[in-house]
C-alpha cells in the first residue's frame, strides 16, 4: 500500500480552508518553539578580563590569558572574537600577544593592564582592566646547611663560640618542655656525648631566649615557661662545660614575666634582663635580676626605665670582660603603644636613656623592636618589624640607625617589604656595613631566610638575597664564625607527616653571600 504524506492526508479528508488553518497553527507552534530556543543562547558582553597567578617569583615565566567568557552574577562577559590585545606588565614592558608570558626581574607589586579591541557594526569597541601581581624574590641556595635532631621536635634558638675556640654551643628546645643542648666542632659536627637534654622542670612550653658563655667554660641559659599566653614564668639555668646542670631557678608570681637576655658581669655574677607585666598597660616594665654562682638572686631592679613603659625583646651586652668596664647593655623593646624602642641601661640595672622609632603616635611606625646592635663607630642599630599599612596579616621589616640614645629620632630608618617580613638579628661586616637577617613569609614556600645589607652612613640598601627551599625554614639568630662565614640559626620543618615536627638547623653562607 502506498504511503501518503501528512499534508496529503489532510487534503483528502478536509477542505482547503481547514487545511490552511491547520498548517498555520503548526507553523506558529514551530516559530514559538524556535524563539524559545533562541532565548537560551547566552549573550556575552564584550568586557576585558584575564587570568594570571596572584603571586609568582623573580626570573620565572608568568602566564597571562584573556577571559573568553566569565560568568559573574548570572551575567557572562569576556573578549571572545576580539581582534587585538594589548598588555602592560607594570615594569615598562608590553606585549600585543593574545596569551603572553613575562619574566619579572625584581620583586615587588606590579599593576597589569590589559586592553582588548573588537570591530562591530556599531563601530570599534575597546575595553581595559587592571590587576595586581606580587613578585617574590627568587630563592638562592646556601653554601652549606646542617640539620640535627631525631624523632622528636628539635629547634635551635642560639649559637655561641666555645670559650676555648674549639667549636660552638647550640641551644634550643626538644619537644615541648626539654632544653636541648648541642656541642659542635668548627665544622659543625657533633662532639662526643652530644646532644644532651636538660629534662623538664615544668610541664609547660619551655623556650630558651638567650645564652652566654661563662668563664668556667660552661653556659648560662635564660628564657620563659609559658603556662598560658598571659602567664609566663622566667627561668635561668647554669650548666658546666659538659652540659651537666649545676643549678636552675624559676621566677614565678601572679605577673607575666620572662627573661630575654643574660651575660656574666665583671664580678663573675650573672646579669639577667627580662619583662614583668601585670596585665595593665601602666604596669609593664623591663627588669634586671643578678644571680651569683650558687644560683641565688642577690639583686633585683623592678623597673629599668619606668617612663618608657616598655617590654624587652632582646639585649646586647656592652661589657668587654675588663675589670674596669661598667657592664652596661642595650635593650631592643616595644612600648605599651606598640612603638619600637631602643634603650641604654647601666650595669646595675638602672636606666640610662631611650629612643623611640617614632616620637609621634600619628606616624605609622607601630610594630616591634626585636634586635639591637652597637656599631664600631659608637652608633646603634635597632631592627624588627612594623605593621603593614594595607594588610593586617603582613609585616614590614625595618632597620634604623641612632647616632645616640636620648629620645631623639633616628638618624635614618628604612622599611623593607617583600611579602611579610621581619628582621630577627643584626651583624656588622668588615666594611662596617650593616647586615640585617630575618624571616620572609609567603604563600609559596611558607618561610624563607633573607639578608639585607645597608650602608652604615646613609642607610642605602646595598644588597638583598633570599635563601631557602620549598620546605619551611625560620631564623632566630646569626653569627660570624672564626672563618669569617655567616652562620644562621633556626629550624627547618620536616617533610614527615608528624604535625609540627622540626629539625634543628644551621645555614652557612660565605661572608659576601
Amino acid at each position: 500500500m502506498k504511503k501518503l504524506s501528512f499534508i496529503k492526508m489532510i487534503n483528502l479528508k478536509f477542505s482547503p480552508l481547514f487545511t490552511f488553518r491547520i498548517l498555520s497553527l503548526f507553523t506558529t507552534i514551530f516559530f514559538i518553539n524556535a524563539c524559545k530556543e533562541l532565548d537560551k543562547i547566552d549573550y556575552i558582553q564584550f568586557k576585558a578580563g584575564f587570568v594570571m597567578p596572584n603571586i609568582a617569583r623573580e626570573d620565572e615565566n608568568v602566564f597571562f590569558q584573556p577571559s573568553e567568557s566569565t560568568e559573574t552574577q548570572n551575567k557572562k562577559t569576556g573578549v571572545a572574537n576580539a581582534q587585538s590585545f594589548s598588555w602592560s606588565f607594570g615594569d615598562n614592558e608590553t606585549s600585543n600577544e593574545k596569551n603572553p608570558t613575562h619574566i619579572y626581574k625584581k620583586f615587588g607589586t606590579y599593576n597589569i593592564k590589559f586592553k582588548a579591541q573588537i570591530l562591530k557594526q556599531e563601530g570599534t569597541i575597546i575595553d581595559s582592566t587592571t590587576k595586581k601581581i606580587t613578585i617574590l624574590p627568587k630563592l638562592n641556595t646556601p653554601t652549606a646547611t646542617f640539620t640535627y635532631g631525631g624523632t622528636r621536635d628539635e629547634t635551635i634558638y642560639e649559637v655561641l663560640p666555645i670559650v676555648d675556640g674549639s667549636g660552638y654551643w647550640a641551644v634550643g628546645r626538644r619537644g615541648i618542655t626539654d632544653i636541648w643542648i648541642h656541642k659542635l666542632d668548627n665544622d659543625f659536627k657533633a662532639k662526643t656525648g652530644f646532644p644532651k637534654i636538660i629534662e623538664s622542670f615544668s610541664t609547660a612550653l619551655t623556650t630558651p631566649k638567650d645564652i652566654a658563655t661563662t668563664t668556667d667554660g660552661g653556659l648560662i641559659i635564660v628564657g620563659e615557661i609559658r603556662d598560658s599566653p598571659q602567664d609566663r614564668d622566667a627561668f635561668v639555668v647554669k650548666i658546666d662545660a659538659e652540659a651537666d646542670e649545676e643549678w636552675f631557678e624559676v621566677t614565678s608570681s601572679l605577673k607575666d614575666e620572662y627573661y630575654v637576655g643574660v651575660f656574666q658581669n665583671k664580678t663573675g655574677n650573672y646579669t639577667v634582663v627580662g619583662t614583668s607585666y601585670s596585665g595593665s598597660s601602666n604596669d609593664i616594665n623591663i627588669t634586671t635580676d643578678i644571680y651569683n654562682n650558687l644560683g641565688e638572686k642577690i639583686n633585683t631592679v623592678l623597673s629599668v626605665n619606668a617612663s618608657c613603659k616598655c617590654e624587652a625583646q632582646s639585649i646586647f651586652a656592652l661589657n668587654t670582660g675588663s675589670p674596669t668596664d661598667n657592664d652596661n647593655f642595650l635593650v631592643a623593646g616595644t612600648t605599651r603603644n606598640n612603638v619600637p624602642a631602643i634603650m641604654y641601661a647601666f650595669g646595675n640595672g638602672t636606666s640610662g636613656n631611650y629612643s623611640l622609632l617614632s616620637n609621634s603616635d600619628s606616624e605609622n611606625f607601630k610594630g616591634q623592636g626585636t634586635t639591637v646592635l652597637p656599631l664600631s663607630d659608637g652608633r646603634f642599630i635597632l631592627a624588627g618589624y612594623l605593621n603593614n599599612t594595607t594588610d593586617t596579616d603582613r609585616k614590614d621589616a625595618f632597620v634604623a640607625k641612632f647616632d645616640n640614645i636620648n629620645g631623639s629620632s633616628a638618624a635614618w630608618r628604612n622599611r623593607f617589604r617583600m611579602y611579610s617580613d621581619e628582621f630577627k638579628t643584626l651583624l656588622e661586616d668588615a666594611d662596617k656595613n650593616i647586615i640585617a637577617v630575618g624571616n620572609h613569609s609567603n604563600p609559596i614556600s611558607v618561610n624563607d631566610v633573607f639578608l639585607v645589607k645597608y650602608d652604615n652612613n646613609t642607610g642605602k640598601l646595598l644588597q638583598s638575597k633570599t635563601f631557602g627551599t620549598q620546605v619551611d625554614e625560620q631564623v632566630f639568630q646569626a653569627i660570624y664564625t672564626n672563618q669569617n662565614k655567616i652562620v644562621i640559626v633556626g629550624l627547618q620543618k620536616t617533610t614527615e607527616t608528624i604535625p609540627q615536627r622540626n629539625n634543628a638547623w644551621l645555614m652557612q653562607l660565605d661572608e659576601n653571600w
